[in-house]
């Protein structure tokens, strides 16, 4: 089963028919103003889209929109505390599409900290969405049982509410079954709406990915514009990025290939990265942008890893010494499991001991 599709259906599920359809239309749970519910469509838009920039850009301004309505820690205006817990929802639901899980878990347990009281059905579907998100983090699935069944408990405690009583006794039971499963098979299963998600074995592909898609621009380092060499002038705090469509190794041009297929690939200053030169094809026909033997790979320097993401891998062999692999990141009954997608061999490695994660993939660099 494929864990990330599992867990989007369920973000996906809870979103539309708990809080969209439930909490925020039949019982009117609303606390978005008019302007942050425009901003944060725009947000969506530009994420949905393809237009990555604008929609971080988008995320930061609704971020500092929220903390300036609802004060500092001496002055808070608490009519806007909920809507606070809600922005940063919103944000992270769209962190998450667009791949950032650590961002989007930490936006997320900033939203379950700011509803206010105990008993907020916003804060359950939260809490949902916090768990869909630790399932896909390794060493994390503790974490998300945790979470799940925080859901349930703020949903069992609203059942004494007449209104919402026969509603909170029917989510109760979908998550209560979903957390019996997932513990049980060490994975979420899909929603009742969805059906089950075809196995890896079922995804090989018999050809290659083509390689005629559009390149992507590499945003990197802050832009602030002109500084002035004379006399000191007012700072601009929100930068544009650079942005190249093509970067010249070794006398050699190269386009620039989005991981996800998107139209740009935005490095993080926060972040550092590397190349690495496949040497191989072991991935192919990698979906949705192929890395065959000579391709550049542009990796963010990390340890953890969401299941479909590549991953530059270090295994120690039974000499002991290490040996570096590129494929696809998995989880599979609660194991880390590698496994390449190539036309030409099938590869399947198993992480223990003291393997480790070096970096994901963020961008594929093909020859001109």
């Amino acid at each position: 089963m494929m864990l990330k599709d599992n867990c989007d259906h369920w973000i996906d599920y809870a979103y539309k028919n708990w809080l969209e359809n439930w909490i925020r239309t039949i019982l009117g749970n609303k606390y978005l103003s008019e302007s942050a519910q425009n901003m944060v469509g725009r947000m969506k838009d530009a994420s949905d889209n393809g237009r990555t920039e604008e929609a971080w850009n988008l995320m930061e301004r609704l971020k500092r929109m929220s903390g300036s309505f609802y004060g500092t820690s001496d002055s808070r205006d608490l009519n806007y505390h909920d809507q606070w817990a809600e922005i940063y929802m919103e944000c992270a639901l769209v962190a998450y599409e667009l791949g950032d899980l650590a961002e989007a878990s930490k936006l997320l347990h900033d939203s379950t900290g700011n509803f206010y009281g105990n008993q907020s059905l916003q804060k359950a579907v939260v809490y949902w969405f916090l768990g869909c998100i630790q399932w896909q983090l390794p060493a994390h699935s503790e974490e998300a049982v945790v979470s799940w069944e925080r859901s349930v408990k703020i949903i069992k405690g609203a059942e004494s509410d007449s209104d919402k009583e026969e509603m909170c006794i029917r989510v109760a039971e979908q998550m209560r079954q979903a957390i019996n499963v997932a513990t049980l098979q060490g994975f979420p299963a899909p929603p009742p709406s969805f059906p089950p998600v075809a196995t890896a074995g079922a995804e090989r592909k018999t050809t290659r990915t083509p390689v005629n898609r559009s390149p992507a621009r590499l945003k990197f380092l802050p832009y602030f514009g002109a500084i002035p060499a004379g006399g000191p002038a007012v700072v601009d705090n929100h930068p544009d990025m650079i942005d190249v469509e093509a970067l010249e190794i070794e006398g050699q041009f190269y386009n620039i290939f989005g991981v996800r297929g998107e139209p740009e690939v935005r490095m993080k200053p926060s972040s550092r990265y590397f190349l690495a030169k496949a040497d191989g094809n072991s991935m192919n026909i990698a979906d949705p942008i192929s890395v065959e033997n000579g391709d550049y790979v542009l990796l963010e320097t990390t340890q953890s890893a969401g299941p479909r993401d590549i991953v530059a891998a270090v295994k120690f062999d039974e000499a002991g010494l290490e040996t570096a692999t590129l494929k696809r990141y998995r989880m599979e009954n609660g194991r880390q499991v590698l496994r390449s997608e190539s036309d030409v061999e099938d590869l399947v490695y198993t992480m223990s001991g003291k393997d480790y994660i070096q970096g994901v993939v963020v961008a594929i660099l093909k020859p001109q």
